[in-house]
C-alpha cells in the first residue's frame, strides 16, 4: 500500500484575482481566528506574518488537544491510497461516508487474478493458503464468464444498456467511443459482482484532517483487538 499526501493550491486565475491563498493548516487557523471575533477576514490576514506561519498555526492547533476538535474540521487533507484491497476500500468508506473522492472504479478497469493481495500480507493461516488461492481463482473465472456473458447480452439486445439510440446510429467516431465505452460498463458493472474481496484498488479521498483523525483511531482500535 503506498498513501501519497496531496496538497491543494490556487488556480491562476484565483491568483490573478488576488483571491487569498492559505495551506489546509492556515486555514484552520484563521478559521479558528475568524469565529473569536468580527473583524473580518482582511483584519486578520493583516496580522499574519507570511514569513513565519508555522508559529500562527500552533498558536491555534494546540487548542484541539483541549476540546477545540472543530479546528481540525476545517483543514481538507486529500490522500491517494494505492494498492488498497476491495474490503479495506469499502471499509474506509464506511468511516468516513461523507468524504469526498474516487475509487479506481471496477465499471471502466477489467481486474485479474495478479491484482490480488498475497495471503502472508493479509495474515491468512498457512493451513488455509490453498482454500484462499482457489477461491481466487474461482472468483476470477466467474468475473470472465459474467463479463463474456453480459457482453453478448449487451450486444443482442441494445435496449437493455440504455444508451440512447441516437449515439448506436450516429457515424461519429466520438459517438462510437463513446457506445463502445457504455457497452463495457454495462458488462464490468454486472461482473464486478464476482471478483474477491481481495482485490486491490486504489482510493483517493478528501475530508477534514478531524475526519482523518477518526479513521485512524478506529484502525488502531481494530488493530489492537486483533
Amino acid at each position: 500500500m503506498k498513501i501519497q499526501y496531496v496538497s491543494i493550491k490556487p488556480t491562476q486565475a484565483a491568483e490573478n484575482q488576488d483571491c487569498y491563498a492559505f495551506i489546509p493548516e492556515m486555514l484552520a487557523s484563521v478559521g479558528a481566528r475568524y469565529s473569536r471575533n468580527n473583524e473580518g477576514l482582511d483584519a486578520i490576514i493583516e496580522k499574519l506574518d507570511p514569513n513565519n506561519q508555522e508559529k500562527s498555526i500552533d498558536n491555534i492547533f494546540k487548542y484541539t488537544d483541549f476540546g477545540h476538535a472543530s479546528i481540525a474540521d476545517m483543514a481538507p487533507i486529500a490522500l491517494f491510497i494505492d494498492d488498497i484491497s476491495l474490503f479495506a476500500a469499502y471499509f474506509l468508506w464506511t468511516l468516513a461516508p461523507t468524504a469526498g473522492g474516487q475509487e479506481c472504479s471496477t465499471r471502466y478497469i477489467k481486474l485479474d487474478v495478479n491484482s490480488v493481495v498475497d495471503n502472508d500480507l493479509l495474515g491468512i493461516p498457512e493451513d488455509l493458503n490453498l482454500e484462499y488461492w482457489q477461491h481466487v481463482e474461482k472468483s476470477f473465472k466467474h468475473y470472465e464468464l459474467a463479463l463474456e456473458y453480459w457482453t453478448e447480452i449487451g450486444n443482442a439486445n441494445t435496449e437493455l444498456t440504455k444508451i440512447p439510440s441516437a449515439l448506436f446510429n450516429s457515424t461519429s467516431e466520438k459517438d462510437k467511443k463513446q457506445v463502445a465505452r457504455m457497452m463495457r460498463n454495462f458488462a464490468f458493472d454486472r461482473a464486478r459482482v464476482y471478483l474477491p474481496v481481495s482485490a486491490m484498488t486504489g482510493v483517493m479521498m478528501i475530508q477534514s484532517a478531524r475526519a482523518w483523525q477518526i479513521c485512524q483511531l478506529i484502525f488502531n482500535q481494530i488493530l489492537y483487538v486483533n
